[in-house]
């Protein structure tokens, strides 16, 4: 039906719509915000533009529902150290140290907004989920500098935020181990398995994926961690074999670390891949 007069707005029931402070037409539709900052729609909805979460024409006004862009905490607690500064919603870079003792933590996000998400990781490794107000799972660190990620992620989520945490384990006094009373000031070693061992090509390119499994030995501490990093990426945490797929020359760092806070010096393999000959780099 076609008008060509004003044409009163009214709820459901029968009343006058009642409240508004503004009115925008669209090709079919219209939108309506009232005094309370509520937003309203009525008409066509077939690219549900009526934000009501249907795709049902409407005569009558339905509420848009406006999503949260609420991406802080209000709360970070965390089970051992204190964090520098403390906390707070706006502030997104802290650090703070524990013991050598400390191998692991848990943290506690509470969101600012009960729709929002969040997610913790070390190293920028794979990302848990952790409800707001409850504890994470325990966090490994390592012997030395430790960065522990956290993502909050709005209602909306195109809006998020990220705390870090930069987290310092201290080394065993003077490098000295408590059971045993004995010194130990020599890193772990850490070795890079290849499989493929041998790439199948002369030129020294393999035709396929490599997987690189590392092995660490120390012959006085135990082993903490393993690290590694592919093309100067962030470090990540070591826990399973590696699969390279991707062709091209691939670089994969790596190091560990001991119980007595030695740090390996960065070891490097390089791997290249090609699975069509023509993409094979001639030698110089």
């Amino acid at each position: 039906m076609t008008r060509y007069t004003p044409v009163q707005v009214k709820w459901q029931d029968g009343r006058p719509f009642d409240g508004a402070v503004a009115v925008e037409g669209g090709d079919g539709f219209g939108m309506l915000t009232r005094q309370d900052g509520s937003v309203w729609a009525m008409g066509l909805n077939d690219g549900g533009q009526l934000g009501d979460g249907t795709r049902n024409l409407s005569r009558y006004p339905v509420k848009v529902k406006l999503y949260s862009t609420n991406a802080n905490l209000n709360a970070l607690t965390i089970s051992a150290g204190t964090l520098q500064p403390g906390f707070s919603p706006n502030i997104t870079d802290y650090s703070m140290a524990v013991d050598s003792g400390v191998s692991s933590i848990t943290l506690v996000p509470t969101t600012a907004d009960k729709l929002a998400t969040v997610t913790v990781s070390v190293y920028g490794g794979q990302p848990v989920s952790v409800p707001s107000g409850q504890s994470s799972p325990p966090l490994q660190l390592t012997a030395g500098q430790n960065e522990v990620t956290v993502k909050v992620t709005a209602e909306d989520p195109s809006s998020t935020k990220v705390y870090r945490i930069k987290i310092t384990r201290n080394a065993i006094l003077n490098n000295v181990l408590p059971a045993t009373g004995i010194t130990d000031t020599t890193p772990p070693v850490t070795t890079a398995a290849l499989s493929p061992s041998q790439p199948v090509q002369t030129s020294g390119w393999f035709a396929g994926p490599v997987t690189i499994t590392l092995h660490t030995t120390d012959n006085a501490s135990s082993v903490t961690g393993t690290v590694y990093s592919i093309n100067g990426s962030e470090w990540r945490p070591y826990s399973k074999p590696l699969t390279l797929d991707q062709d091209g020359m691939i670089a994969v760092n790596f190091r560990s670390t001991d119980q007595s806070g030695n740090i390996e010096a960065v070891q490097t393999v390089t791997v290249k891949i090609a699975r069509k000959p023509e993409d094979v780099v001639p030698m110089q």
